[in-house]
């Protein structure tokens, strides 16, 4: 019996996902079906065209990466590290689905344990959410 279609989908993205060279002909090449019957079965799943499906995968990825702070990684680190090429353009991208954009950077309260975590942009901004979450 085969995979359902998003169950498989996921699967491809999970191991695709890093490789900026990855798109849409990638992914229906992998999935073994032309890029249009891709294109209307992700558009009824997901309700987005494949490219803002990839795009919309790559950041929840980020998005995991920073709130994870696993390695430290800055902000270009980590849209090289999902596919994306352009570093401004990631961070276009993730504003745009409504993240905040954070800067991976020093602890505030060095005895704070995993708060490396904050909020960055203009000075402002910094400080309205660093209060927010209380950093």
């Amino acid at each position: 019996t085969t995979k359902p279609f998003m169950e498989a989908v996921m699967e491809v993205m999970e191991a695709n996902y890093a490789n900026s060279e990855f798109g849409v002909q990638e992914l229906a090449m992998a999935m073994h079906i032309n890029r249009s019957i891709l294109s209307k079965k992700l558009n009824v799943e997901t309700g987005n065209p494949t490219s803002q499906f990839i795009r919309n995968y790559r950041l929840d990825i980020a998005k995991r990466m920073i709130v994870e702070n696993v390695a430290n990684r800055n902000i270009t680190e980590i849209a090289y590290r999902v596919g994306f090429n352009d570093p401004k353009y990631f961070t276009r991208c993730f504003t745009n689905m409504g993240f905040p954009l954070p800067l991976i950077g020093r602890r505030l309260d060095v005895g704070q344990a995993d708060r490396s975590l904050v909020c960055g942009g203009e000075h402002s901004r910094w400080i309205k959410c660093a209060k927010q979450h209380k950093y």
